[in-house]
């Protein structure tokens, strides 16, 4: 779990976050106990292994072939 609390950002003069707090949680698991779980589980690595001439759209069929990016 991701816990952060009273998170303020300014760009210039215009405050665009004030006193934001949130928790996260990755697919219900325990981020800091089950770190390899969540890795298994995740469908993109950290930094992907692409191809300078691949585009952005063409990974994920690349990397999950099977499975179709309806997005």
């Amino acid at each position: 779990m991701i816990h952060v609390e009273n998170v303020s950002k300014r760009f210039g003069s215009k405050q665009v976050l004030f006193d934001i707090n949130f928790t996260v949680k990755v697919a219900g698991y325990d981020v800091l106990g089950q770190s390899m779980e969540i890795r298994r589980n995740n469908r993109l690595p950290e930094s992907p292994p692409v191809y300078p001439e691949m585009s952005v759209k063409s990974y994920p069929d690349f990397v999950s072939p099977n499975k179709r990016n309806t997005g």
